[in-house]
């Protein structure tokens, strides 16, 4: 049997926003809190028709990583695309893990 760190083999940037100082003040903005090695199992998607013939796509995704501090104002980026949070569920049978379901964000 294949331990389950094995699985995690994409490696993935876990974002922040982040109030930061700056000259006239604070600002807020976006801060790369980690790189983590993940397992990226897709869930669902479909396809939606707007206005004037657009279409636009809702696909998501199951991202399971070690346990870490994140909030749900974080995202995830992997391969220059967008991941937001939706839900997060701790893995109560390894406690060493959470598994988090995300959202593609496409823009």
């Amino acid at each position: 049997m294949k331990c389950l760190a094995s699985k995690l083999n994409n490696r993935i940037e876990l974002w922040s926003k982040e109030k930061v100082e700056t000259d006239i003040g604070n600002e807020v903005k976006e801060v790369l809190k980690k790189k983590l090695w993940a397992d990226i199992i897709p869930k669902s998607g479909n396809i939606k028709s707007g206005e004037v013939e657009t279409e636009f796509s809702n696909v998501r995704f199951q991202i399971r990583i070690r346990k870490v501090d994140i909030k749900y104002s974080d995202y995830f980026v992997f391969k220059g695309q967008k991941y937001e949070i939706e839900y997060i569920f701790p893995d109560f049978n390894r406690n060493s893990f959470l598994d988090i379901l995300v959202k593609l964000k496409v823009e």
